[in-house]
């Protein structure tokens, strides 16, 4: 079964103390050969704690620095925007292009680190794009040691104003959270959700019952969460085993890999 992590962070955070710290991507890296992972997505803290520019540009260098380097182990990148009108990110028609050259493979967003509103009409221009040319969007709802900056009102807001949005939701509180994740799987076709907290006995073979294996990622929210923690609950559940190798990292390389194609 290949792994892949679609919740992955690095580097270094300002007034802010996650649980636990994994400060470069040669550091991600060991962790990922630790854990049995291939590949996954991740981004830089640093384009919430210093400057999404910087940060997306710090990111990229890292990424081509650790993809040369180490075979077997696949980083995307996951882009920080900003509100377009600002142009202080790559505009919304040369992203596409400038993501495939740079080793991106999906697009995030904090508006609480970079200070702007949380609606769709702010960063219409970039998931107009994003949801015709299918790029996954990262609505980043839970957060576990560290300010995330999207309420979960504020990602169903998002995916109610671009309801065809590829997106991956995360929701990394502590409890299961089922209740709240179900009803926006429900109501929007393309939205799909990070495992990190599939910690319940038959929570994946319930929502395989009721959404299919096509919509959940594996993700471990590390470096607060071990890598791969997800696996165990996963390899155990009672789906079948082209589910789970779906789930593992089929629907990843699918989602997150496949719009580059």
């Amino acid at each position: 079964m290949k792994l892949l992590d679609c919740r992955l962070r690095y580097g270094i955070l300002i007034n802010q103390r996650p649980y636990t710290n994994c400060e470069t991507i040669g550091g991600l890296a060991d962790a990922m050969r630790r854990a049995g992972v291939e590949g996954g997505l991740v981004y830089n803290f640093s384009a919430d704690a210093m400057a999404a520019a910087a940060g997306n540009d710090e990111l990229a260098a890292d990424l081509k620095q650790h993809n040369a380097s180490n075979p077997g182990l696949e980083l995307y990148g996951a882009y920080t925007i900003l509100p377009p009108c600002t142009n202080e990110t790559v505009p919304p028609d040369e992203l596409p292009a400038y993501m495939k050259r740079n080793g991106f493979g999906a697009i995030r967003f904090n508006p609480s680190a970079h200070r702007y509103i949380c609606a769709g009409y702010v960063l219409g221009d970039y998931l107009s794009t994003a949801s015709e040319k299918k790029i996954p969007v990262m609505l980043d709802a839970g957060p576990i040691g560290y300010e995330t900056g999207m309420t979960l009102e504020q990602a169903d807001g998002i995916m109610n104003d671009f309801p065809e949005l590829t997106a991956i939701l995360y929701y990394d509180n502590v409890w299961p959270n089922d209740r709240y994740i179900r009803p926006m799987l429900l109501r929007y076709k393309n939205l799909c959700v990070n495992t990190a907290h599939f910690v319940v006995d038959g929570q994946y073979e319930e929502n395989v019952a009721l959404f299919g294996d096509e919509r959940l990622l594996l993700g471990s929210s590390y470096p607060e969460m071990y890598m791969a923690c997800g696996a165990l609950p996963l390899l155990r559940a009672d789906i079948p085993e082209e589910s789970k190798n779906r789930i593992a990292g089929g629907n990843f390389e699918r989602i997150v890999g496949g719009w580059r194609a």
